[in-house]
């Protein structure tokens, strides 16, 4: 405050955490006077703080890596925001990962020049063959720096393969065929999942237990098997093919890239054994691997449920059994 006779200031400040608009009053008493001015003179006002705008730190995420070859790969990521502020931009990379604390813990570091803008960054970098990679991107302004969360990317430089190492499946018993999928047991120190399509005459998730695309092999596995496990069904369609098909970006594609596992047909048997108890549905619980059709003599050797009303499935020869059926199921039983 001023002396006697004169003016006097006041400063009100907020904490810079607080970054919404603010209102408030003030009040100031002058206590034991001076001449003219009487004891106690002071004031009230009112005073306003507007919001701050305070720094936001960027964003981004990892992406696969791509162009790979023996001796190189390129390293990608996508800045999805440079915040509020100017933002560079960092890729950590290595045979080990170095998590999320920064260049201390990386082997490698590539900071890209200049000032980032939203898009996708990629760099190449030297690699060695037969050898697991990781990698993250990171950025950093003034208001921070985050790494991307989706990480690290896992790659390695080495050829995977395929093998059908049972070629041969089949309707009949439900006999599965197998491919082998193979890294080099160099690359085998981190855990990598190897994508592959699906193709050959026969349809996936009818003819065969639906494959799904992917198989992994762990630490410490050079290899990982996909088995193909046959459905039966009454139609005569011929022998059918299961072809793998080798695809994606975290390795190199070797020169057996795909292999082909044949289902041999199970035709219309003329009877059909039901072992165990259960629902007739149950293709498992059939010899022919199928619940019974037309045509079919059906040996019952376990307790079975007739449990669909459109159950119309010619004689039954039983063994010590019961049928326990639903009404409008049409069977004929005989006595053996």
């Amino acid at each position: 405050m001023g002396g006697a006779g004169g003016g006097g200031r006041i400063a009100i400040w907020r904490a810079p955490q607080l970054d919404t608009a603010v209102t408030g009053t003030w009040t100031i008493a002058v206590n034991g006077g001076t001449a003219g001015y009487p004891e106690g003179y002071g004031g009230t006002g009112t005073f306003f703080f507007g919001a701050l705008t305070l720094p936001v730190e960027p964003s981004l995420s990892n992406r696969v890596v791509s162009g790979m070859t023996p001796s190189s790969a390129a390293l990608n990521g996508y800045v999805l925001s440079t915040g509020s502020a100017d933002t560079v931009v960092t890729v950590y990379w290595g045979t080990t990962d170095g998590g999320t604390n920064g260049p201390l813990t990386w082997q490698n570091t590539n900071v890209f020049p200049g000032i980032q803008v939203p898009g996708p960054v990629s760099t190449n970098v030297p690699v060695d063959s037969n050898t697991l990679y990781y990698y993250r991107y990171h950025a950093t302004n003034i208001g921070g720096g985050v790494f991307a969360p989706n990480g690290p990317v896992v790659f390695f430089v080495g050829e995977v393969n395929v093998l059908a190492t049972d070629s041969n499946a089949s309707e009949v018993n439900l006999d599965p065929g197998v491919f082998t999928v193979s890294r080099p047991a160099a690359a085998t120190n981190g855990l990598v999942t190897v994508f592959y399509t699906v193709g050959g005459t026969a349809s996936n998730g009818v003819d065969c237990d639906l494959l799904s695309g992917q198989v992994t092999m762990a630490v410490g596995e050079s290899n990982a098997t996909i088995t193909v496990t046959p459905i039966a069904d009454a139609l005569v369609e011929g022998p059918e093919t299961v072809l793998v098909t080798l695809s994606g970006d975290a390795y190199l594609i070797g020169g057996s890239n795909a292999a082909t596992v044949t289902i041999a047909d199970q035709a219309t048997a003329p009877i059909n054994i039901w072992s165990g108890a259960g629902n007739w549905t149950n293709r498992l619980n059939w010899s022919a691997g199928h619940k019974p059709v037309d045509g079919q003599t059906v040996i019952v050797n376990g307790d079975v449920i007739l449990a669909e009303p459109t159950a119309s499935m010619g004689a039954f020869i039983l063994t010590n059994a019961t049928i326990t059926m639903t009404r409008g199921v049409a069977i004929t039983v005989c006595p053996r």
